[in-house]
């Protein structure tokens, strides 16, 4: 079922896409699925080869500061977003 009023995203190449959501609109306008891609297999990666409590613990902080690292480069590109986002 197509959506009634769908967004539709011009990427840096100038090609028009169209998004599922807000988040799929960033990471197509600006050409991020590849950088996704490598992120997914190397956590899948890290998680395969875990062995034990203390390696989860890494890999839980590792990615707490990731997730921290973004949320401030999004609050000092657009403030409203990342609170949309994370809701603090």
């Amino acid at each position: 079922m197509k959506q009634k009023n769908p967004l539709f995203v011009v990427s840096g190449n100038g090609d028009v896409e169209e998004a599922s959501d807000f988040l799929d609109a960033i990471i197509k306008k600006y050409g991020l699925k590849p950088v996704l891609d490598v992120f997914n297999i190397v956590i899948e990666f890290i998680i395969e080869n875990m062995k034990g409590h203390q390696a989860f613990i890494l890999i839980n902080t590792f990615l707490e500061e990731f997730i921290e690292g973004l949320e401030n480069i999004l609050k000092m590109i657009d403030p409203l977003l990342a609170f949309k986002l994370f809701k603090k």
